[in-house]
C-alpha cells in the first residue's frame, strides 16, 4: 500500500497529485522531458490542480515552501506545456495550500485553505478567487468559510456559469457545499451535505475528513464524500444546491484516505475510487442519467495485481481518461494512464511518470487541449518533494 499522505499537524502537510493526459494514444506520442515547476524541495500538488482554457492555455496550481512559509501558486503555459510563465501567487497569506482549480472558457476558479495570520493560529479559511482572462490575473479573494485546519476544498465550474465549492469542516465532522449562480461573483449559504465518521489521518484519531469532491453537469450538481469508514457516497442537486438527493453509496470498501475523483459532462458522470480486498486496486462507476442510477464497478487496475490507489478521471466528449498510482516492478510507485470510451474498453495501462527509482509518483487528474497533452505529477523523494510537468 502506498504512502497514505495522512495529513497531520499543519494543513499543508504532504499530499499528492499529478495529472493529465489526452485523447490520442499515449504510446504513439513522443513525450518531452519533464519540466520542474518547483525547486524548493517542498513543492506539493493536489488533485484538482490542473485545468485548460478555451484559448488552449494549460494551468497548474500547487503549493510551494520558501523561508518557512507555504503558499498557493499557479503557473500557466500557452505553448502546450513546453514553457511555463512565472508563478502567480494566489494568496498573500503566510501559510496557504491545497489549491484546486476549475475552468470553462476563459473563466478560471481557484480555491485553497489558508491561515491569514502568520502566527499559525487555529484560524483557517477556505478562500476563492476568480479569473476572467484565462488565469493571467485574478480578482479579489472571497471567503467561502472559516473552518478547520484540514478542510481542503474542491471546486467545479459548469458551462452555465455555476460554481460549486465543497469541503469538510473537521472540527464538526461536517461536509458542506456552497453554490454560485452568477459565475463566482456571489455565493449562496453553506448547505450541510453530510456528517462523516471517516478517520482519514492515522496520526489524528478522531479527526474526520470526508475528502469532499464536487462536479457539475448539465443541470445537476454532485458532491461526493467518504461518509463512514471505507464507504463512499454521492448526493445530487438539480436546483443549484438548494436541495439534495438522498445519498447513494458508491462503494462500501474504499480505503478512506486516498484521494478519489469525480468528473461530469452533460448528464453523464464518473467516480473513480480505491477499493480494498486482498490487496488495493482502483475502480470507477458511471452514470448516464444525472446520478439516478450508476453502473456496476469497472476495474481500472487489476484486483490481483500490484497495489494501486489515488485514481483520477476526466470525462470529456464521451472519452474517459484515467490515471492512478501503481507499484512498479522496482517497488516504487509510478503513475499509469488509461483511455477509452466511457462505456467501452480502455487502453492498456501505460506508465507516464518517467522517474521511479527511490521516488514515488502519484497522479490525480487528467487534462488535454486539442492535440496537446500534459501530465503533471507529484514526486515524493527523500531528497525533496517536487511538482513536474511533462508535455507531448
Amino acid at each position: 500500500m502506498p504512502v497514505s499522505f495522512r495529513l497531520a499537524g499543519s494543513c499543508f502537510a504532504t499530499a499528492i497529485v499529478a495529472l493529465s493526459l489526452a485523447a490520442s494514444s499515449v504510446a504513439a506520442a513522443a513525450w518531452q522531458p519533464s519540466v520542474a515547476l518547483t525547486s524548493s524541495g517542498f513543492g506539493l500538488m493536489w488533485q484538482g490542480g490542473v485545468a485548460t482554457t478555451s484559448s488552449g492555455a494549460f494551468l497548474v496550481a500547487y503549493e510551494d515552501g520558501y523561508y518557512g512559509q507555504y503558499s498557493a501558486y499557479l503557473r500557466r503555459s500557452t505553448d502546450h506545456g513546453t514553457t511555463w510563465a512565472k508563478a502567480t501567487r494566489l494568496s498573500p497569506a503566510c501559510f496557504s495550500g491545497g489549491p484546486q482549480i476549475a475552468a470553462d472558457g476563459n473563466e478560471v476558479d481557484a480555491v485553497w485553505i489558508e491561515t491569514p495570520f502568520c502566527d499559525l493560529s487555529d484560524t483557517h479559511r477556505i478562500a476563492y478567487r476568480r479569473s476572467n482572462d484565462g488565469g493571467r490575473t485574478f480578482g479579489t479573494i472571497t471567503t467561502i468559510a472559516w473552518t478547520s485546519a484540514h478542510s481542503f476544498p474542491s471546486v467545479a465550474r459548469g458551462t452555465d456559469g455555476t460554481v460549486l465549492v465543497g469541503w469538510t469542516d473537521d472540527d464538526t465532522s461536517t461536509i458542506y457545499a456552497r453554490t454560485s449562480v452568477d459565475g463566482g461573483t456571489t455565493f449562496g449559504p453553506a448547505i450541510k451535505i453530510a456528517q462523516t465518521t471517516n478517520e482519514a489521518y492515522e496520526s489524528l484519531p478522531g479527526d474526520h475528513d470526508g475528502f469532499a469532491r464536487v462536479a457539475l453537469g448539465s443541470g445537476v450538481s454532485y458532491v461526493g464524500y467518504y461518509g463512514k469508514q471505507h464507504k463512499l457516497y454521492v448526493r445530487m442537486s438539480t436546483d443549484h444546491g438548494s436541495t439534495w438527493s438522498p445519498p447513494t453509496e458508491l462503494s462500501a470498501s474504499t480505503d478512506g484516505y486516498s484521494w478519489w475523483s469525480l468528473s461530469a459532462e452533460g448528464t453523464h458522470a464518473v467516480a473513480a475510487f480505491p477499493e480494498i480486498g486482498t490487496n488495493e486496486w482502483t475502480r470507477y462507476r458511471l452514470t448516464t442519467d444525472a446520478g439516478q442510477t450508476w453502473s456496476a464497478p469497472v476495474d481500472l487496475s487489476s484486483p490481483s495485481g500490484p497495489d494501486s490507489s489515488y485514481p483520477s478521471v476526466l470525462l470529456r466528449d464521451g472519452v474517459l481518461r484515467a490515471v492512478y498510482s501503481r507499484m512498479a516492478s522496482n517497488g516504487w510507485y509510478a503513475a499509469f494512464y488509461r483511455k477509452g470510451l466511457e462505456n467501452g474498453s480502455l487502453s492498456a495501462p501505460v506508465k507516464v511518470s518517467p522517474r521511479g527509482e527511490h521516488a514515488d509518483a502519484y497522479p490525480a487528474g487528467a487534462e488535454a487541449s486539442g492535440s496537446a497533452t500534459i501530465v503533471a505529477y507529484f514526486l515524493l523523494n527523500a531528497s525533496g518533494d517536487a511538482v513536474y510537468v511533462r508535455a507531448r
